[in-house]
């Protein structure tokens, strides 16, 4: 609910901000949700402890490293940390823009492994396209940019 701006659970109403609130109070190690709290609100308070933004902030980088360190091709991770500026991932250091770098590569390997490359043998001849009288209308796509928060 936090990511739609609130909502209501049980009849009571929550904003964004007590829905991370919650989030963390059910799974401390969210980082995503320490991110939220304090990028868009400044800060929080959980369990009784008040944390400020950068308290926040800090936590949020802190959990993405950890779960770089348990799996390296996490891209959604790499694209987080760069955007909290960088990292520390198994003793290597990272700026934003080898983060953003390496998020992209995860997301490279990822598509080959769900596409393999077309072999001669598997890769059908073209098909000609019908006869049309009207010009068919192309739209691009652009290639994955990494957030700027």
């Amino acid at each position: 609910l936090g990511y739609g701006g609130g909502g209501s659970v049980s009849g009571r109403a929550y904003n964004s901000k007590e829905c991370f609130q919650q989030a963390l109070g059910l799974k401390a190690d969210f980082p995503e949700a320490w991110f939220r709290l304090g990028y868009l609100c400044d800060g929080t308070s959980v369990g009784g402890r008040s944390y400020s933004k950068e308290e926040c902030l800090e936590k949020s980088k802190e959990l993405y490293e950890k779960a770089l360190e348990l799996k390296a091709d996490n891209s959604e991770a790499w694209g987080w940390l760069g955007v909290l500026g960088g990292g520390t991932v198994r003793g290597q250091s990272y700026n934003r823009e080898e983060c953003f770098a390496k998020q992209e590569e995860c997301e490279e390997k990822a598509r080959g492994a769900e596409t393999p490359a077309p072999t001669p043998a598997t890769t059908p001849a073209p098909t000609p396209a019908p006869a049309s009288t009207s010009t068919p209308t192309l739209v691009p796509t652009a290639a994955p940019q990494a957030m700027d928060m």
